[in-house]
């Protein structure tokens, strides 16, 4: 049986292409960088390339069901500037991290049995305006997929010990 996979907030389709090696058919990718999708181009020969998550089409996805296929999956890591402990901090003040809802939207929209979405270590400590450490996550991340009816997992997990060459942690919900 085919496991079908969005991504959105693809950049040059890493996370994809692992997906790929795991079976997963990665129908679409949706990023707006230029450079990025080149590569997807090069990365995902298959999948069709859209450029922008705030004007992505969702009726482009509704077709599987009428193919009897089921989208399975969305995976993406919407802009992690706003969240990064290395920059301004803006959060959800950031029109990137507002971002964030497209993504959310188009889960809820297609509904896929699953969704990954990563981020940096910062996402745990980022705030709401006058808010707490954290809460963007606690009031805003996980009760929006919550309401959608999805159990959360979520944790951080460093690239090195999955044998990839770098130190990089990233904050994973599932």
């Amino acid at each position: 049986m085919t496991k079908i996979h969005l991504s959105i907030f693809s950049g040059a389709g890493g996370l994809d292409i692992g997906l790929e090696m795991a079976g997963w058919n990665t129908l679409a990718c949706v990023e707006n960088n230029k450079d990025c999708q080149k590569t997807l181009q090069h990365n995902m020969p298959n999948a069709t390339i859209y450029s922008d998550v705030t004007s992505f089409d969702i009726a482009n996805f509704k077709w599987c069901t009428l193919k009897g296929l089921d989208l399975d999956l969305i995976s993406g890591g919407p802009p992690c500037q706003p969240f990064s402990t290395a920059g301004k901090r803006q959060g959800l003040n950031d029109d990137r991290g507002k971002l964030f809802f497209n993504y959310a939207n188009i889960i809820k929209e297609l509904n896929p049995k699953f969704f990954i979405m990563e981020n940096v270590r910062g996402l745990l400590s980022a705030a709401v305006p006058n808010g707490k450490p954290g809460s963007v996550l606690s009031s805003v991340i996980y009760p929006t997929f919550q309401l959608m009816g999805y159990e959360l997992a979520a944790g951080l997990l460093n690239a090195r010990d999955f044998g990839v060459a770098q130190n990089r942690v990233r904050f994973i919900i599932f």
